[in-house]
């Protein structure tokens, strides 16, 4: 019999004492030190050629805010695998979990998907182990339940892209080691609304799936309706609507078209206001919101016990707000124009508010500091510990009251839920920050 984790908390009971075992420790080291990277050519590359490239990025653009960038970037161009194997039991659906330790990650160990490999990783270029289960998202004659590419945080990487994949097997499979486990969706949606619990990229898998396999099988946000006092205007927004969005492609295209972006490489030591020395990366004159250091790594638990990386280091704190408000009885999520470098033609479509990117208008900063704002749901998470070390973001739902009014703009977007189902599964239109916002919506499914 497959082991199964039983009960609504039993993913973060898991993950407690996964924390516990893993001995994975990381430390800062000289750049000189690293024995698999060299700074080379202006850039810091790995001795295989293969993971990733830290580059000077120069951009030029119509786009004020994104015009005259010079900033170290990550360019990744392999496409990674973020993949879900699901299983129906009953009439729930059940996740294989995965305890994942990376060296950026709050608390080490985070849940990840069944599958989170770059490319290289799982054509085993680090020399170690294969990844585990990574043949179910590699098999051509394979059908999944979604299957899309969907962007990493554009103001850190370069144009990159993962699969986010979810696979339906028959039955659980035995979990291959103590890493991986079976669980719920009630267990996967409460580590949804729990700080440092699920990781960015299965936050991404999760919104970019059928909503109806985070919600077990019902129809998303209809148990809200038999829970007392709980956000009942979900349910409603999720039915009384088609889930059309073509306007918002429409938007999209357009602005892409007048958008003009030219990116190119430049050595990191000619960034203008950044400084390379024998330790760091780093703007030399006014604050960044990161700097790029070294890191040691070792690890009982991985692939490889031991190796070293480049990792993006953050020197503050983000915050991202997804705003909804009642418009004639139907709540809506409103999604705003996403301007960055690293993004499908400088432009995706991103949460209400981003604090490291987002120029809000007036009427934006007053939501954000508005009295009148009910907050539905709220964590703090850690991004992408692979590549970054403790990017550390606070997520936040906030409905506005009805009667506040918001001014009209073009490219902005109003909702509902079934649309913002539709916008999820569609690729390259919502940015990873947009994705792990939606999550927490999907807490309440």
């Amino acid at each position: 019999m497959t082991q199964t984790g039983k009960d609504k908390g039993a993913a973060l009971e898991w993950l407690e004492n996964r924390r516990c075992v893993d001995t994975m420790t990381c430390h800062p080291i000289p750049f000189a030190e690293s024995r698999e990277w060299a700074y080379e050519a202006g850039a810091l590359r790995h001795e295989t050629g293969g993971f990733f490239t830290v580059e000077g990025v120069q951009s030029r653009s119509n786009i004020a805010r994104l015009d005259g960038k010079q900033l170290p970037m990550i360019n990744q161009p392999e496409i990674g695998i973020l993949g879900f194997l699901v299983c129906k039991v009953e009439d729930d659906w059940r996740w294989l979990l995965q305890a994942k330790a990376e060296p950026g990650n709050v608390e080490l160990v985070q849940l990840a998907p069944t599958v989170q490999a770059t490319y290289s990783n799982y054509m085993c270029r680090h020399g170690g182990a294969e990844t585990h289960y990574i043949s179910h998202f590699t098999d051509a004659s394979s059908s999944f339940s979604s299957d899309g590419l969907h962007s990493e945080q554009g103001s850190r990487f370069l144009r990159k892209f993962n699969r986010n994949m979810v696979k339906t097997v028959e039955e659980p499979l035995d979990p291959l080691n103590t890493n991986f486990l079976w669980f719920s969706s009630a267990a996967v949606r409460l580590s949804l609304e729990t700080d440092y619990a699920l990781n960015t990229d299965a936050r991404s898998v999760v919104a970019t799936a059928p909503w109806n396999l985070i919600s077990g099988g019902q129809r998303p946000f209809s148990r809200q309706l038999e829970l007392t006092g709980k956000w009942r205007a979900l349910d409603k927004s999720y039915q009384e609507s088609d889930d059309n969005i073509a306007f918002m492609l429409t938007q999209l295209k357009r602005l892409r078209e007048e958008i003009k972006l030219e990116t190119a490489f430049c050595s990191l030591e000619k960034l203008k206001g950044w400084t390379v020395d024998e330790s760091k990366i780093a703007q030399c004159e006014t604050a960044s919101r990161f700097e790029v250091l070294h890191y040691n790594v070792e690890a009982s638990e991985r692939e490889v016990s031991q190796w070293d990386q480049p990792l993006f280091a953050a020197t503050d704190e983000d915050k991202v707000i997804l705003f909804c408000q009642e418009h004639q009885g139907v709540l809506k999520i409103l999604l705003r124009p996403c301007f960055e470098v690293g993004l499908t033609g400088g432009v995706e479509y991103g949460p209400s508010y981003k604090a490291d990117t987002t120029h809000p208008p007036k009427w934006l900063q007053d939501c954000i500091i508005s009295t009148g704002c009910r907050t539905r749901a709220q964590i703090n998470q850690s991004d992408e510990g692979g590549r970054f070390m403790r990017s550390c973001c606070s997520y936040s739902i906030l409905e506005l009251h009805p009667d506040q009014r918001i001014p009209p703009e073009k490219e902005d977007c109003w909702l509902t839920l079934a649309q913002l189902e539709k916008a999820c599964t569609t690729p390259k239109l919502m940015t990873n920050e947009a994705r792990s916002a939606v999550s927490l919506l999907l807490a309440f499914s």
